[in-house]
């Protein structure tokens, strides 16, 4: 059957094809699809074969605003030539708008070609040459991708649009044009036509609905050049343009088939190379969704026209007889800075291909002054919120998503939340708040001002060193710092010299400005808003990473706009009162309050945080009642106490790296040299094991001794014995320990060479080879190995030139032949079994593999938008390491 078959999250196939139907994610909003990050594939039928059937993956984000009784849009997003889905969201920052203004956003994987197991392009299979365009594989893949969606959620099909960047916008064109029955438009940035498909644009069937097209492109483009035509050359590189046609020529054949300004826009971007604007995502949702798919009438609708799921009895804002202000100002809780002027955004600088011209809406500078004022040194938190509902705010200034009950009574905060900053509050609620604690929101330059220190920072903290998660809450690295927003001020590495916590990270924050070009912005003339006006928001959220947790970083959102990531804090200018004495939360609540409410239980998957603010940890072993980590840059190793806590056994390192118990030694590989540690004398000065002339390849330990690889060899090290040379391997290598056995998993330096793996009786000294090298793949690594439960191993194979195809394989005894299965997420890492599953990590997150479900086997995400290593079972659970986020990770019990 070569129809396109739809698999679950992610699903691995035998020889017969049945379908399955999951999706997973972190949370369920009570029906319907789950919220937050979600991963999934889809088998579609190939472009190089039309009969065979290939795997196509595709990450995605479902808002909390998400409610399953009211139609949410989709927005599905396509990357340029083989670029990745994962960094995907870093790049485009889309996730952040996402959850801003309530639309889910999928991002869609390219085929990967068999030849030479590399993606191919979007429109690879020259599409226009085919008779019928139902027939084309990345239309197909489309098509499935939104009815996957529509089986899942209540998705709003007159507002289901597609946007790429460079050949993704060229398929997010013909994608809408060819089926604008499911697209009701598309957003092109820096995209072109190829293989000569304007021709079936000037013969399309004119009684087609025509869908809303925008297009931008920097005029200093050097990879898809804006004005190329084809057989002529690009006036910016002198190159010949081939069959390309550059937006300027594609948008007057657009026009000339009858297109309008209503449903086509176009902007000349100057100073930008081939780039994707992030800062501009907000302003082009804000028109796309008020121009639904032709033909459908209905308005998009406001919050205050959704029908909320019940709850107790909200308090009318007619019934308002508390005081409507605070009626003093705590000063002490904020920092008062002087009047001043100082060098505001950011300078022109030469646009590099992928460079500068990103960030225009920070250009140019400007001499700004401000006069002077205090800022508080927290977001306002979820507790005094609850307190300004209680008091004056009421249900106008409330909605659902944010973390506070609804009683016959007042408002109250989640259980653990109080000092969390609020989120999902608009910009007029955030007004409203600092209106009634006698403050306002700070402006634009007010903001800047403090975060830059008066011009001088690049960051909040100082002007070198980036964002980490040991200094903000955000989505460092293309992974999540943290799955929710945490305590106001809990990291101090993060603040201010003047002690303004968080102003990077965590939430991002309302100001008091629209969203407007600087003053001799070379933009002014395609600056969007296209729809509505846009408020800013500054210092970036959970959901933003990379350049957007900058001092100077700014984006943009509606004013209705309420996310899980927007929150605020107040300023106060000089002129006001400076009554002191009493707290702002400390109004007296209604006596019959109710006791603060537990927020309801949701399903989850995702792993919990058992410890973070490691510097660069490396390895990760079980050791006494708690964990022993390495910490290569800190130079140290630590001990983490069951309750979680650090506690620094060795320092003043060079570069730790891999560690290993022997007997009641610890074993620590340190800048060419493997050292000993007893127990009971960590703090003093270690015994040398032996020297190195390359670093270990792989180490291992129990109370029995330990193992490594040097070099190519093997070695045995028993407690209180000099290490013995056992055999050499020629390869690197992946160890498994059981009491009985070691495990070798061998991979040649030569990747023309066959992988092995080895099988070593450690009572007998005995060497057998359990998997023979004929038996493996060509052009395979092995990943990582485990010891199954009930005897025999289990091991990961990645494809050497293409780290996206991995495969779990397992084998019971030596000699018996051994199952692989394929499809894994990409980059496939080390396994583990843990209470009867078997678990793997992979680029971004950790999977397990689900029951057999008549011939399909499919695997669950555990974790999604982490960077797991180091996957070990300790103190009865399974615990991974997230080395760039500083982080240590477990498997929640009650899974």
């Amino acid at each position: 059957d070569a129809s396109p078959l739809l698999e679950g999250v992610c699903t691995w196939r035998s020889e017969n094809t049945t379908r399955s139907s999951s999706m997973t994610g972190p949370g369920s909003n009570g029906s319907g699809g789950p919220y937050g990050h979600l991963t999934g594939m889809l088998l579609t039928p190939s472009g190089e074969d039309a009969g065979q059937l290939v795997p196509r993956h595709y990450r995605g984000f479902v808002p909390r605003r998400y409610l399953p009784t009211h139609p949410i849009p989709l927005v599905i997003m396509l990357p340029g030539h083989r670029v990745a889905v994962d960094p995907l969201p870093d790049y485009t920052q889309l996730i952040s708008t996402a959850d801003a203004e309530g639309f889910i956003v999928v991002f869609a994987e390219q085929e990967v070609r068999s030849a030479d197991q590399r993606w191919a392009w979007w429109t690879d299979w020259r599409w226009s040459q085919r008779p019928d365009a139902t027939q084309h594989p990345d239309l197909i893949f489309l098509e499935r991708l939104v009815d996957r969606f529509k089986s899942s959620y209540q998705i709003d099909e007159s507002r289901v649009y597609v946007m790429g960047h460079s050949r993704g916008a060229s398929m997010a064109l013909i994608a809408a044009l060819e089926r604008p029955d499911i697209f009701a438009g598309a957003v092109s940035q820096s995209g072109f036509t190829e293989f000569a498909y304007e021709e079936r644009i000037q013969n399309r069937d004119a009684g087609l609905a025509k869908p809303t097209l925008l297009f931008l492109h920097g005029n200093q483009d050097p990879d898809v050049c804006i004005d190329c035509m084809p057989s002529s050359q690009c006036s910016l590189t002198g190159r010949s343009c081939g069959s390309v046609m550059g937006s300027d020529g594609l948008v007057d054949l657009l026009q000339q088939q009858g297109w309008d300004e209503e449903k086509l826009r176009y902007y000349r971007l100057d100073n930008v190379t081939h780039r994707w604007q992030p800062q501009l995502n907000a302003s082009i949702w804000s028109w796309l969704r008020a121009r639904p798919r032709q033909g459908d009438e209905q308005t998009y609708p406001e919050d205050n026209q959704i029908t909320w799921p019940t709850r107790p009895t909200v308090i009318s804002p007619e019934d308002n007889t508390k005081p409507a202000r605070a009626p003093l100002v705590e000063t002490e809780a904020m920092y008062r800075f002087p009047a001043s002027s100082f060098e505001m955004g950011n300078a022109v600088e030469s646009p590099q291909p992928y460079g500068d011209g990103w960030f225009m809406d920070q250009t140019p500078i400007n001499l700004v002054s401000v006069e002077a004022f205090s800022l508080d040194r927290h977001e306002v938190t979820v507790e005094e919120y609850s307190t300004f509902l209680n008091h004056s705010g009421l249900s106008l200034h409330y909605h659902p998503i944010m973390p506070i009950s609804v009683h016959q009574t007042g408002y109250r905060h989640y259980e653990g939340y109080a000092q969390r900053p609020i989120s999902g509050v608009s910009w007029n609620d955030a007004r409203a708040y600092c209106d009634w604690a006698g403050k306002r929101l700070p402006t634009e330059a007010e903001w800047e001002f403090v975060a830059t220190g008066g011009g001088r920072r690049k960051f909040p903290w100082n002007d070198q060193g980036g964002g980490n998660c040991r200094r903000v809450v955000a989505f460092m690295n293309s992974a999540q710092c943290s799955d929710e927003s945490r305590e106001v001020g809990s990291l101090s590495a993060g603040q201010t010299p003047e002690g303004v916590m968080d102003l990077s990270g965590n939430v991002a924050e309302w100001v008091s400005d629209s969203y407007m070009p600087y003053f001799g912005n070379e933009n002014q003339g395609a600056w969007l808003p296209l729809g509505e006006p846009m408020r800013t928001l500054r210092g970036g959220g959970l959901f933003n990473s990379g350049p957007w947790l900058g001092s100077r970083a700014r984006w943009s959102a509606t004013s209705s706009a309420r996310g899980q990531a927007i929150g605020f804090r107040c300023a106060l200018s000089a002129s006001s009162s400076e009554e002191t004495g009493i707290s702002r939360g400390s109004l007296s609540q209604p006596a019959t309050m109710n006791s603060t409410p537990s927020l309801l239980p949701v399903p989850s998957l995702s792993g919990e945080l058992m410890i973070d603010g490691l510097n660069d940890p490396f390895d990760l072993i079980s050791w006494r009642e708690g964990l022993m980590v390495s910490e290569r840059r800190g130079g140290q190793v630590s001990w983490i106490t069951v309750d979680g806590e650090a506690l620094m056994m060795m320092e003043m390192l060079d570069t730790p790296t891999r560690i290993a118990r022997r007997g009641d030694e610890l074993l620590v590989e340190v800048n060419g040299e493997l050292i000993a540690w007893r127990e009971d004398e960590m703090l003093a000065e270690g015994i040398r094991v032996i020297s190195l002339e390359e670093p270990l390849d792989a180490l291992v330990g129990d109370e029995f001794g330990a193992y490594w690889v040097q070099s190519g060899t093997l070695y045995a090290s028993l407690p209180g014995e000099e290490p013995q040379q056992v055999t050499p391997l020629g390869a690197t290598a992946h160890l498994a320990l059981t009491e009985e056995f070691l495990f070798i998993a061998s991979t040649p330096r030569s990747t023309s060479d066959l992988p092995a793996i080895i099988q070593l009786n450690r009572a007998t000294g005995e060497l057998t080879t359990f998997v023979e090298r004929s038996s493996l793949p060509g052009g395979h690594t092995i990943r990582g190995i485990t010891s199954n439960p009930e005897g025999g191993i289990s091991f990961t194979l990645r494809l050497n030139n293409w780290p996206f195809s991995g495969r779990i394989c397992s084998q019971s005894q030596p000699s018996v032949p051994f199952t692989c299965l394929s499809d894994s997420p990409p980059q496939i890492g080390f396994p583990q079994w843990y209470q009867g599953r078997l678990y793997w990590s992979t680029r971004r997150a950790i999977v397990a593999l689900s029951a057999p479900e008549e011939d399909i086997l499919t695997y669950e995400v555990i974790s999604e938008w982490h960077r797991p290593q180091r996957l070990i079972i300790a103190q009865e659970q399974l615990l991974w390491l997230d080395q760039s986020a500083g982080s240590i990770w477990r498997l929640p019990r009650r899974l």
